[in-house]
């Protein structure tokens, strides 16, 4: 026990941080909140962008009401390569060099944008030839097929090459000169689509889907430019709640060290 104005001290100042923490706490629950809405209206044509939609008008579709000048279509027909995983690739598993495995455990709900924090990393032997078949790229999307079905990943350069994923993962790659895949891949993780996913699941022994259930889902697509211009503005919103995100978790390494050092008396307040 330190004096009392002296644990006065150090309370206040550890108190502060908490006040901060759960301010950065408040943000991101507001900043996502922010995104949803903005996928809601953006992702529907509800709200169009500036530039866009001037004088146009709605029409009820088989996905729902869309403005006129959007199509819809199914994944299939856009012509991507599907695939999926390799199994049987732990035998690989590698302690330090190798190429990056993505599991089901790399992607999640919140974020289209693959979280790498629990990073597999697999090294082939040169004879391996199933790799290349699903070694990804930039733009591809990535769905989940068993277990926690349907969450939508988008892989970007943030992810070294090559790389590769397993068996519970599907891989959709389109061509990106006539499509925009990060717009294709929010526009897979909105709860309308979320509950096709569901839907579409196929009963048996183990739930899942398959690549025809893939390839089979409906999606609205507006032109090529609008696509790139909402999913700008949603890129941009989720580089906002990352940042914040990596600010709190400094914060909270800051509080763990501040309260080693001052509740130990290691380092005291002037």
């Amino acid at each position: 026990m330190p004096p009392l104005p002296e644990q006065r001290a150090i309370a206040s100042a550890l108190s502060d941080v908490d006040e901060l923490l759960t301010a950065l706490e408040q943000l991101v629950a507001k900043k996502r909140d922010l995104k949803q809405a903005a996928m809601q209206q953006l992702l529907t044509g509800k709200r169009r962008l500036p530039g866009f939609g001037e004088g146009k008008g709605y029409k009820e579709t088989e996905v729902g009401v869309i403005p006129e000048d959007w199509e819809v279509t199914t994944i299939g027909s856009l012509k991507p390569h599907v695939t999926s995983g390799s199994r049987g690739w732990a035998k690989y598993y590698s302690n330090n060099i190798g190429a990056p495995f993505i599991r089901i455990t790399n992607l999640i709900r919140e974020s289209i944008y693959l979280d790498l924090s629990d990073l597999k990393i697999v090294c082939l032997p040169d004879q391996v030839r199933e790799g290349k078949r699903t070694e990804l790229q930039n733009g591809d999307i990535l769905i989940s097929i068993t277990a926690d079905i349907g969450i939508v990943g988008y892989v970007s350069s943030l992810l070294s090459k090559p790389a590769y994923i397993n068996q519970h993962i599907s891989l959709v790659r389109f061509n990106n000169r006539i499509f925009n895949s990060k717009f294709i891949a929010y526009f897979l993780s909105t709860k309308n689509v979320q509950r096709l996913f569901r839907g579409a699941t196929d009963q048996g022994a183990k739930t899942g889907l398959n690549l025809r259930t893939v390839r089979a889902l409906e999606i609205a697509l507006p032109p090529l430019t609008e696509q790139t211009a909402i999913a700008t503005v949603l890129s941009d919103i989720d580089a906002e709640i990352t940042a914040l995100e990596q600010r709190h978790s400094k914060t909270h390494a800051l509080k763990q060290g501040m309260m080693q050092q001052l509740l130990t008396g290691k380092t005291r307040l002037l």
